[in-house]
């Protein structure tokens, strides 16, 4: 069986920029599947508002006899949601996003930038999105716009609504049959769709229900590589790189392990205590029962 596991440089790139392409993995009969399925649901409107029922079902339940329910199985899918949130995590909800071609109500057409999970307090445990593309986006389609690094960035959504155009932020474009993995409080936006074709994504949520520790392939576990990663930094970051440096340094320590993680020697630098205690079981035990609540 082939391991489709994420690997530590993934892993990095995911805690740095907070989301992960995977291009084209999904065989093109599926997506030809997927958007039939999208056209005609809609159409006979069977796609049923859940959010009110959130956490009450499986995916299996929630997708039963669809496509979509197929392509989060493909193992090259599932396993990096395993990565993330490790196994049989919780399935929040789902949702099919079709956006028209951009018309006179232009305002209709796109959302501002917004965080899914603004409510999320959770200090280093986190939900997924899981975005299907089963078509090709092109840039004149407005796909889903990310602030690459803003997941630590928690924020009221009405104080993002005055932001376009911010230094970094990536829009995109790829080909059909992408997923993409993304952390819960990431920055994002739907952009208009200027082309001639509707635009199609699903998306689902995931909750996990195990402490999200060393759920990779840990194969190619190299310390300093994931530093260097870290330290790129971000356009609209400016002056605060020592900040966000933290808010790394602090998510990998948890997420990896390793509670001696550093890199420009910053986190030595606040207080003795910044270990924040990882080894004391009473900590561990607060962060489980906080994912599985």
């Amino acid at each position: 069986m082939n391991n489709y596991l994420l690997n530590t440089i993934q892993m990095a790139h995911f805690v740095d920029e907070g989301y992960i392409i995977l291009e084209g993995v999904i065989p093109e009969h599926l997506c030809h599947q997927a958007i039939d399925e999208t056209r005609e649901k809609e159409a006979q409107d069977a796609y049923t508002s859940i959010r009110e029922q959130r956490h009450h079902f499986s995916w299996d339940e929630a997708l039963q006899d669809s496509v979509y329910k197929e392509i989060l199985e493909l193992p090259q899918v599932a396993q990096a949601i395993e990565s993330l949130v490790g196994t049989n995590p919780q399935f929040d909800h789902y949702r099919v996003h079709r956006t028209q071609p951009l018309t006179d109500n232009a305002h209709l057409n796109f959302l501002h930038y917004h965080q899914d999970c603004m409510v999320d307090m959770r200090p280093y445990t986190f939900d997924i999105n899981v975005s299907i593309y089963p078509q090709e986006i092109t840039p004149e389609m407005g796909g889903t716009m990310f602030l690459p690094g803003s997941q630590y960035r928690k924020v009221h959504n009405s104080n993002m609504y005055r932001y376009q155009h911010v230094r970094g932020s990536k829009q995109l474009v790829c080909a059909a049959g992408t997923v993409v993995l993304w952390h819960g409080n990431i920055w994002h936006s739907g952009r208009p769709n200027r082309s001639e074709s509707d635009r199609i994504m699903f998306l689902a949520r995931f909750n996990p229900c195990v402490p999200q520790i060393r759920l990779w392939n840990t194969e190619d576990m190299d310390q300093e590589a994931v530093a260097q990663i870290m330290l790129r930094g971000h356009a609209w970051i400016g002056g605060e790189h020592p900040l966000e440096w933290m808010n790394r340094i602090r998510q990998w320590r948890y997420m990896s392990g390793d509670h001696e993680f550093d890199f420009m020697g910053y986190a030595k630098r606040v207080h003795h205590s910044f270990e924040y205690d990882l080894n004391d079981q009473p900590y561990r035990e607060s962060v489980y029962n906080s994912i599985t609540r």
